[in-house]
């Protein structure tokens, strides 16, 4: 979801994957997010979180409301 925000405020995804951590994996994190294939916004999409037609990284909503308990 962090990626999310630092792509609605329209801020570099080196915010989020900063070079001094991730074990020096922050350019192939960016990478990935870059190009639509990080890891854990699916979730997003299943709790309707994401826009419909854009998807990730493009939000509908910021806080959950579905609880799978």
């Amino acid at each position: 979801m962090a990626v999310a925000a630092v792509t609605h405020l329209g801020l570099p995804l080196d915010l989020v994957f900063h070079e001094e951590g991730y074990r020096g994996g922050s350019k192939n994190l960016i990478d990935a997010f870059s190009d639509g294939k990080g890891f854990g916004f699916p979730l997003l999409g299943a709790w309707d979180m994401t826009h419909p037609e854009k998807g990730y990284p493009h939000m509908q909503k910021w806080i959950r409301d579905v609880s799978w308990l």
